[in-house]
């Protein structure tokens, strides 16, 4: 019946999973009708119940020959529909809400797209889960693209957290990334993003063996010259200046001693406080 048919199309966007109360939202019709329509599909082995207001496509070939029958805009809009819903509903689901605002952003979900899409990555990075940090954090960037406006800040934020989860990650394209955001982060002025990003890419030890990597250490000097003199600020200058001590550490002529005293004034400062 087209009535069970409306509601599968809409599930199938939803996702494998559905959400009851989140269908219900999207379809016309009360509650009733709608788990009238799902009995339908149950009986007919297409969806089963996996819980109290759960259900779940019985096989992914029947959700993406549903997916296959809607329309590109419409779509589109269903997924800014699915997305509203899911955020009144279970705002903490940042992970849905990442994707269904990203297949929705040329409908006019692109700046929530890319809201959640940052803390979608930041949220994989915490729990370690590096390449879909990444995956998160690339989408965002490519998303950026597509705005009207260029967000410096913004780009160099995305930028750090897709470095970090790569250094993370392993296989070295954080270099490229993070020196990026670094120098994105100079020419904007902004200290705290450029030792952010400096600092990401720092692993504890010199980057070079047994040689002075003269560019990384002009890049530590001028973002402890653009630091200012609050807290963040100071919260970055002493790991900063253990990175720059580290580096000249392979140069018998430098003079490290006046690096190290500042770095162990501001810890003692900071201990004090």
């Amino acid at each position: 019946p087209d009535a069970v048919n409306d509601v599968l199309r809409w599930a199938s966007v939803i996702g494998r999973d559905v959400d009851f109360a989140v269908l219900a939202d999207l379809v016309d019709g009360d509650e009733d009708d709608v788990l009238e329509a799902l009995d339908v599909a149950i009986d007919a082995r297409l969806v089963e119940e996996t819980g109290a207001g759960r259900y779940r496509f019985v096989h992914a070939l029947v959700r993406s020959t549903l997916l296959e029958e809607v329309r590109t805009t419409r779509r589109v809009r269903m997924h800014s529909k699915i997305g509203e819903s899911i955020e009144r509903r279970r705002p903490e689901d940042i992970t849905a809400l990442a994707h269904h605002f990203a297949e929705a952003a040329t409908a006019g979900g692109l700046d929530k797209a890319l809201e959640y899409n940052g803390r979608a990555g930041a949220q994989a990075l915490d729990r370690a889960a590096f390449d879909e940090a990444a995956g998160y954090y690339r989408r965002a960037l490519d998303l950026l693209e597509d705005t009207e406006t260029e967000d410096p800040v913004l780009r160099i934020d995305l930028l750090i957290g897709l470095g970090t989860a790569q250094r993370s990650a392993g296989g070295g394209e954080h270099e490229a990334v993070l020196s990026d955001a670094a120098e994105r982060a100079r020419v904007l002025g902004d200290g705290i993003r450029m030792a952010d990003a400096l600092l990401a890419a720092h692993r504890g030890w010199g980057s070079v063996a047994f040689a002075v990597n003269e560019p990384l250490v002009g890049q530590i000097r001028q973002a402890l010259d653009l630091l200012g003199v609050d807290d963040e600020a100071e919260a970055r200058r002493v790991p900063l200046l253990s990175m720059v001590a580290l580096e000249l550490a392979n140069d018998p002529g430098a003079d490290l001693w006046p690096l190290l005293d500042d770095k162990t004034a501001d810890m003692r400062r900071t201990a004090e406080e």
